[in-house]
């Protein structure tokens, strides 16, 4: 059984074969990857300091 490689020596059908031959796509997704990334840090973080400060303020109980 033979495997077939291409001339750089990866499979046919690798996810990084893909991203050479479609590097806008590839930036595109890394971007989309980044700005979701950040604002699920930044959401959580800002979840955090809200609790935070409402705990420091005694709006809400600090045992939660």
């Amino acid at each position: 059984m033979t495997i077939l490689r291409t001339t750089n020596g990866r499979l046919p059908r690798s996810t990084v074969g893909f991203l050479e031959r479609h590097s806008r796509f590839g930036a595109a997704m890394t971007l989309v990857v980044l700005v979701l990334v950040g604002a699920g840090l930044g959401g959580a973080t800002g979840v955090l300091l809200t609790r935070l400060v409402q705990v420091l303020l005694g709006l809400v109980s600090g045992d939660g």
